[in-house]
Parts: structure tokens; sequence; C-alpha cells
């Protein structure tokens, strides 16, 4: 997932734009809900942000340890993978399991 390289502070600003169903404001929110519900991570949308490219979320680092994040990122790619693998026409969240 590309990345802008953080020179300081508490945020990672991650580019997931190829992983949403479609490239849309209505794209974004369906893949946030999707991550918060499936991979039980909170990231913020950009378009909370004002930017106007759907896909870019912010990943909050502060107050959790290194190893509470590597477990939210492994959760996050075990997501990508099962989209990408069903693709979104079959995504059922309540049957996903990325835990």
């Amino acid at each position: 997932v590309p990345y802008i390289v953080p020179e300081a502070g508490m945020f990672v600003y991650a580019d997931f734009s190829k992983m949403l169903p479609s490239q849309t404001p209505e794209g974004e929110a369906r893949f946030a809900a999707l991550v918060q519900d499936v991979a039980r991570v909170v990231m913020t949308p950009g378009q909370s942000m004002r930017d106007p490219r759907p896909g870019w979320f912010r990943i909050c680092m502060a107050y959790i340890s290194h190893e509470v994040l590597e477990i939210a990122l492994e959760r996050i790619s075990r997501l990508a993978l099962k989209i990408k693998a069903i693709g979104w026409d079959h995504i059922d969240p309540s049957l996903i399991k990325v835990l």
C-alpha cells in the first residue's frame, strides 16, 4: 500500500484506493465500514479531511504499541487478500473472518 512517509507526528497517510469497490466517496465509505466491521480497525477516510482522492486513509499510531499496530495491519492485509480473491461483488461482511 503506498503511503506518505511521515516526517513527525502520530499518523500515516496511506493509499488504499486500489482496494475500493469504486473510486467514489461511497466506495471509500464502503471500504472503511468493511475494515471497521470485519478487521475491527478504525482508519480515518480522507474524505473526512476534505481529500478529493477516494481511498486515502489516515492511520493513527498514537497510544498503541508496535505489536498492536502490527496486528491491525495484518488484519487489513488479510481483508485485502480476501477482497482480491473473491471480488467486491461477492463480499458478505458477516461471512468474512480475518481475525
